[in-house]
């Protein structure tokens, strides 16, 4: 008997409608995630952010552009802006770096402002369909590739530029929860790249046009109240030597991080970018590029012996920065004497800028 009712058990079992299976539906834009393995190879120390986001849909639209040159012709390698109470100031531009980016290299692109996620989500599924990459700024910005489906729900394959273009996915929920800006007065956009040329056709006169940029903004004293340029260092080396200055407060703490590393590093690019364009120039012209490329590089040096006192204490070129500080790293900004020396490295690096906008003012003239 007990044998029968096992074997009834076991056929009741199998007899019983098993749960509907969800088909997975996947579609992503061609050569996507693996280009994403090129979009990762930036300069050695970048911290990424936007401009990243931007290269790569110019880069994915087909466009022949160098990181360098993106980060250069959007303006943001132009800047440098500090305000201790206000870390957003590194999120700040003097024009705006996708439509400054994109009008300087003739491309045609579309921008939307959905009114919550579900709208994002549609307009993502549209673009991806018509093999689109998208960037998405919302609370972060992330490049969207493709999207996946089944009959519970739907996500985005997404990559987060600020953890080094990892590849994750994204539910309605997550965006709603977790990256949507609220509240909506400040913006959530999709941008994507409807038309790119094959290559920058006008790079002798963009170079001028990014030599004149360099040099306004770095006389630009202030941008909605954060000091700008050469008053942007004066201010932080101010800071950085006033023993009364605690950085690891509620709003000051963020400028040991990010906000700080993503502006100096911009001088790299600057250096490469003068350094490649000074062969399309002749006599002073050409010398005057060369030096301030030169300069920024100099200028560059600085910064990096500037991080040997406040900079990571972990491999900052694999992990970025993470969201909670370690302790080892806060104590070398508390520490009097590494501040002291961080700020004659500053200095330097603002000497050399100097310079470095000093020659480009012959370019312009």
């Amino acid at each position: 008997m007990p044998h029968t009712s096992l074997v009834k058990s076991v056929l009741i079992l199998y007899l019983a409608p098993m749960p509907p299976i969800s088909p997975v539906t996947t579609r992503v834009v061609r050569g996507f995630p693996a280009a994403l393995t090129e979009l990762r190879q930036l300069p050695e120390g970048t911290e990424p952010d936007l401009v990243l986001g931007l290269f790569g849909l110019l880069r994915a639209a087909g466009m022949t552009i160098t990181y360098v040159e993106a980060e250069v012709l959007s303006g943001h390698a132009a800047q440098f802006l500090y305000s201790r109470e206000q870390p957003e100031c590194a999120q700040l531009a003097f024009a705006p770096p996708a439509e400054t980016l994109f009008r300087a290299l003739d491309v045609t692109w579309k921008e939307v402002t959905p009114s919550g996620p579900s709208t994002a989500f549609d307009v993502l599924r549209g673009w991806i369909a018509d093999e689109r990459v998208a960037l998405a700024r919302l609370k972060e910005p992330m490049l969207i590739y493709g999207h996946r489906r089944t009959n519970l729900e739907q996500t985005l394959l997404v990559a987060r530029l600020q953890t080094r273009l990892a590849e994750e996915t994204m539910s309605l929920d997550d965006c709603d929860q977790h990256y949507w800006r609220y509240p909506l007065d400040d913006g959530n956009v999709l941008l994507a790249v409807m038309q790119a040329p094959r290559r920058i056709e006008n790079l002798t006169e963009l170079a001028r046009v990014a030599a004149r940029r360099a040099v306004r903004l770095w006389h630009t004293a202030d941008l909605a109240g954060c000091a700008s340029g050469d008053e942007a260092y004066g201010h932080l080396a101010a800071d950085l030597a006033d023993a009364a200055v605690d950085f690891d407060g509620e709003t000051s703490g963020a400028w040991m991080g990010r906000p700080l590393w993503i502006q100096w590093t911009a001088r790299m690019s600057s250096q490469v970018f003068f350094e490649r364009a000074a062969p399309r120039f002749g006599g002073g012209e050409r010398a005057a590029l060369a030096k301030a490329a030169f300069c920024y590089g100099e200028c560059a040096n600085a910064w990096k012996r500037w991080a040997l006192y406040l900079g990571p204490t972990w491999n900052h070129g694999s992990l970025g920065f993470p969201e909670t500080l370690p302790e080892d790293f806060i104590r070398r900004w508390r520490s009097r004497d590494l501040r002291l020396k961080a700020v004659r490295r500053l200095e330097e690096a603002r000497a050399w800028e100097e310079k470095a906008v000093t020659e480009l003012t012959k370019v312009i003239r």
